[in-house]
């Protein structure tokens, strides 16, 4: 966690499979911006999930 980091709320969805149904889920990093709690989000999500997009990001309240 860097010095100028927050907590950002990223919204996503997801498939474990072709034939599975797509759903939305959240999962909160420490980032400097929007861009980098995306990024974030998708490096550790990328490896669990065989579909993903990232939605959104929001600072966390």
């Amino acid at each position: 966690m860097g010095f100028f980091d927050s907590k950002w709320i990223v919204e996503f969805e997801y498939s474990n499979g072709f034939f599975s149904s797509y759903k939305k889920s959240t999962i909160t990093v420490d980032a400097s911006s929007e861009y980098a709690a995306k990024d974030a989000a998708k490096r550790v999500l990328k490896n669990q999930y065989k579909y993903l997009k990232i939605l959104g990001a929001k600072k966390a309240k």
